[in-house]
């Protein structure tokens, strides 16, 4: 019988369409700052999953940004494509669209629909664990395009 951690995981790595060798570190990029847990894998989560969101989104701007040289354009038009790409509000709707609000793990005192920083965070956070979890650049700009995101 599947636990409910068991069925969250599952149901991310359906919608990102990658398969973690370490789950603890894609249950870490679902937890909101202030969830319950406090350590998974031997990490302290006192800030939840900004620690991964901030590998996360350095890897998703540097997606971006090596398609954007490859392609020649003007400069302009990489910074657009990155604030535009990863916005707060962009990776919500995303995240929203996608069902991904669901599976992350919320602050105990948090209450209704999930604010745009908070699954903004998750995206870059489950981005972060990608890298974390197999290094390898080609598998973040997959997942990147599996969301949407490249």
């Amino acid at each position: 019988m599947s636990t409910r951690k068991d069925q969250m995981l599952q149901g991310v790595e359906a919608i990102t369409g990658c398969v973690f060798q370490d789950p603890d570190i894609l249950w870490e990029a679902l937890h909101a700052p202030g969830a319950v847990s406090r350590d998974i894998g031997g990490r302290n989560l006192a800030d939840g999953n900004k620690r991964l969101a901030l590998v996360g989104d350095a890897f998703m701007k540097a997606a971006l940004l090596t398609r954007w040289y490859l392609s020649n354009a003007a400069r302009g038009i990489g910074n657009n494509m990155v604030s535009t790409t990863l916005s707060n509000n962009n990776l919500a709707s995303v995240g929203n669209s996608l069902g991904l609000d669901a599976f992350i793990v919320k602050h105990p005192g948090q209450f209704g629909p999930l604010g745009n920083g908070t699954i903004s965070d998750t995206i870059e956070a489950i981005i972060g664990a990608v890298w974390e979890d197999s290094k390898d650049f080609d598998k973040v700009v997959a997942v990147m395009g599996t969301l949407g995101l490249a």
